[in-house]
């Protein structure tokens, strides 16, 4: 595969000097940045690692992420490794919409200098004085046509630093094409976490619990609801990774239907504390063959414990307040009282993106508090 063409390689060339053809180096680095691209999307903090490596390989003292819808006042995602939080923090609260670095063109690496200095209008003092403290030797890429944001790469080093040689901007330029389908690649990664969190969230909502199994019957994962049932050891409960049902003969008859692959299994379970039983059914998991085992569960177990009182359903609050299917499970975590970092780790977003939710969704609710909001919410249930 050729990463560099002749015509984007010009292109980068009326940006930002440097030497053709690329050297070897600098395409065995794009190879290795590459992979840890990739690599990086399945991570718990996505494209960390791959930032790491770059800020490593081209020598920077900064390697900067950005995630950004068109026309917004804050930036979706602002990554940046080897930078300091709060320098982040005031980048995306004062300082983005005032950026002149932005608007590159599609895909061609330019360097900062080179590229103001052939602005119309020189940057407002704030920039410049946020400049003077970051330092100005800066390279970017920016990827645009992604659906619905773009993807700025940044990467700096800090005042009294050498300038980024020809080979440093021939390693941007080759991440173009993998940085542009990587951003296709998360974007459907995220859309299908938000699904499934709005299908997860919607069986909280209804109280019930979800257990998945693998073969041998051992627990992979449970949602809120199906660990406080088995929390309370009604009945129902975990030993080590094993779920364990009180009533003998119905734990062999799990037994049996995980061995033998069984459709379904319907069970109303006896409970001792609990007024009424518990509603039991575990469905057998259908995965292709090319799916390692413990990869994917074997079976779902789904409980149903009509003594549970439901939360908020995210698409009620989708249609309720006119929230984005993200907001909307923020919101929900919110009613719920989850704190900001809790909400994050129950969705499985960063902190920064559910304090960016919770900035819309107060535009769209008029509330200016978590406590206000889920009061709000409450109150519009009942």
């Amino acid at each position: 595969m050729e990463i560099f063409t002749s015509g984007a390689r010009q292109d980068m060339l009326n940006c930002a000097a440097m030497p053709s053809p690329p050297s070897e180096s600098a395409i065995a680095a794009v190879l290795a940045l590459t992979e840890a691209l990739f690599d990086s999307l399945l991570d718990d903090e996505p494209w960390g690692r791959f930032l790491d490596r770059l800020k490593e390989d081209v020598r920077a003292t900064h390697a900067t992420l950005i995630l950004t819808p068109q026309d917004t006042r804050r930036p979706a995602m602002l990554l940046t490794q080897g930078g300091d939080a709060k320098v982040s923090a005031e980048y995306s609260e004062s300082l983005f919409l005032e950026d002149p670095f932005i608007g590159l063109p599609d895909g061609k690496v330019c360097r900062y200098r080179d590229f103001v200095a052939g602005l119309p209008h020189l940057p407002d003092d704030a920039f410049n004085e946020f400049i003077g403290r970051i330092g100005d030797e800066i390279i970017g890429l920016d990827l645009r046509g992604l659906g619905s944001f773009e993807i700025r790469l940044r990467a700096s080093r800090a005042p009294g630093c050498p300038a980024f040689a020809a080979r440093e901007i021939e390693v941007l330029q080759g991440l173009a094409r993998p940085l542009r389908i990587a951003g296709r690649l998360f974007e459907r990664l995220q859309a299908d976490k938000i699904e499934r969190h709005i299908y997860s969230s919607a069986a909280d909502y209804m109280a019930l619990g979800v257990i998945m199994l693998d073969r041998s019957g051992l627990i992979m994962r449970t949602n809120s609801q199906a660990e406080s049932i088995l929390v309370a050891q009604d009945g129902l409960m975990r030993q080590g990774r094993r779920l364990v049902l009180a009533d003998r003969g119905q734990a062999r008859q799990l037994e049996t239907a995980l061995r033998q692959g069984e459709a379904s299994l319907i069970l109303a379970v006896q409970r001792a504390e609990s007024s009424g039983p518990l509603g039991f059914l575990a469905y057998r998991v259908n995965a292709p063959d090319y799916v390692a085992e413990g990869d994917v569960p074997a079976m779902a177990v789904y409980l149903s414990d009509p003594g549970r009182k439901a939360g908020p359903p995210p698409q009620w609050l989708m249609g309720q307040f006119g929230l984005t299917a993200g907001e909307a499970l923020v919101a929900a975590a919110v009613a719920d009282g989850c704190s900001i970092a809790e909400a994050a780790t129950r969705i499985g977003i960063a902190a920064n993106t559910v304090r960016a939710h919770l900035r819309a969704i107060y535009a769209k609710t008029g509330v200016n508090s978590q406590a206000k909001l889920a009061g709000l919410i409450h109150k519009s249930l009942f």
